[in-house]
Order: structure tokens, then sequence, then C-alpha cells
């Protein structure tokens, strides 16, 4: 095996950028964004729900 290969078969750093451990504002950011995104999710699709079912049952009498 040529060295080359060895030095091309080593990671890079920056290979590693996604997976390296988050400060705490960052997993705070990315925890609230989560919270917020799934809860509004949550809202719309009670909303959609309900229209549904009022023009379901609205049709069906």
């Amino acid at each position: 095996m040529e060295p080359d290969d060895i030095d091309s078969a080593l990671t890079i750093e920056r290979d590693y950028e996604p997976y390296r451990v988050k400060s705490l504002g960052e997993n705070l950011a990315i925890n609230l964004g989560m919270i917020f995104v799934t809860i509004t999710a949550l809202i719309l699709s009670m909303l959609i729900l309900q229209h549904l079912l009022v023009g379901v049952t609205w049709n069906a009498g």
C-alpha cells in the first residue's frame, strides 16, 4: 500500500462537523424549533380535521 493511499483513506476533521458535540445554546435552539414545528403541525392538523369532519357530517345530513 502506498503512503498516498493511506493519507487519502484518513478521515478529515471537517467530515465530522455534523457529528460534533453541540453547545447548550445550539441544542436549546434545535429543541425549541422542533417543539414549535410539532405544535404548529398539531394545530393545523386539528383545524383541517375539524373542517373535514364538519363537511362530512354536513353532507351526510
